[in-house]
């Protein structure tokens, strides 16, 4: 049986009675015969819902997921004439959810298996999106310095205003220090 991996509770109930009447050599017994049947269809009915909510999860996680990146890809720079250029790169990382949703509504492994397939995408998107912003990123100027906020203050604690004013000044050293040499300072 190919569900028999699935922990699903009333799955796991019937197969125990099976494995039970079998091992007693009881499966002709008419009263353990309707129970186990009552078990299987138990079962059955667990099986269903259980890929309907998977089902669900990666239809609703898909739509989401879609919408993310779409807001992700304005926030990294893609101009709006190339969102439709981007989101046709991503069309077959996308597919593999819907392929999948495609299978019977009922069949749990594969929509167990969307799930799978879009939680996987899911943890692609931070790297989709930095390479959306490496591509769209503005070219560097020669009189422009780029500098990140963790570059400039690396970690700091600020406890009382005097750790402030120290963390206001270091940052203003830093940033006249680049306008004295005649850069534009970028902070990303």
């Amino acid at each position: 049986m190919l569900n028999a991996s699935l922990e699903i509770p009333d799955l796991r109930s019937f197969l125990d009675g099976w494995r039970v009447l079998s091992k007693e050599g009881a499966i002709t017994a008419a009263p353990r015969w309707h129970e186990l049947e009552a078990a299987f269809r138990t079962a059955q009915q667990a099986l269903t819902d259980q890929a309907a909510t998977w089902r669900t999860q990666a239809t609703n996680g898909l739509a989401e997921l879609e919408a993310r990146l779409v807001e992700g890809f304005h926030r990294a720079g893609v101009p709006p004439e190339k969102l439709d250029e981007e989101r046709a790169n991503l069309a077959s990382r996308l597919s593999t959810v819907g392929k999948r949703l495609e299978e019977p509504p009922a069949d749990a492994l594969a929509m167990q298996a969307a799930v799978t397939a879009l939680q996987a995408l899911t943890l692609e998107v931070p790297s989709i999106l930095r390479e959306a912003r490496d591509r769209y990123k503005p070219k560097v100027e020669d009189n422009e310095r780029h500098m990140t906020w963790h570059g400039l203050l690396g970690n700091a604690r600020i406890a009382d205003a005097g750790d402030l004013d120290a963390l206001v000044t270091a940052l203003r050293r830093e940033v006249e220090r680049e306008l004295a040499a005649g850069k534009t300072v970028v902070i990303e």
